[in-house]
């Protein structure tokens, strides 16, 4: 079976947040559920749906086909299975991952890695900034797991 893929439908003019898109997640969840989840991160109210068209697959492969510094969270709390994007994300891309693969082909905003116990994350381009490093507050950053940057 093929992977499941998000076409970003054009340039978010908001943030969004797709800490919540993870094989483990959506693996269990129908079309209509996945397109329903909210991605907002500002006043606007957004959905899966209203971002992405979804190209239903495999959960364990997930593909984000286009890319944007406004996309956050990719990756984020991922414990198994693949997420690749052919394009730029924005921050916190694989934080607090502890399995699986993310590879970015573009650049990865700040804090890419934050709090990463496990996993490969392969960032194609450039990294932002505080790569692997904590958030403000927290006391430990990447203890696990590898990074590769372009």
């Amino acid at each position: 079976m093929s992977a499941m893929i998000f076409k970003l439908r054009g340039e978010p003019d908001q943030r969004v947040d797709l800490s919540g898109l993870v094989p483990g997640r959506l693996s269990r969840m129908s079309e209509s559920e996945i397109a329903a989840l909210p991605v907002n991160t500002g006043k606007a109210k957004l959905t899966v749906g209203d971002t992405f068209r979804i190209t239903m697959g495999d959960a364990s492969e997930i593909r984000i086909a286009g890319g944007s510094a406004r996309l956050d969270g990719v990756g984020a709390e991922l414990a198994g299975g693949s997420i690749i994007t052919e394009g730029d994300v924005g921050a916190e891309a694989g934080r607090a991952m502890t399995g699986g693969s993310l590879r970015i082909a573009g650049n990865a905003g700040p804090f890419a890695g934050s709090c990463m116990a496990g996993g490969l994350m392969t960032i194609g381009a450039d990294a932002g900034d505080f790569l692997g490093a904590p958030k403000p507050g927290e006391m430990v950053g990447m203890r696990g797991g590898t990074i590769t940057v372009a």
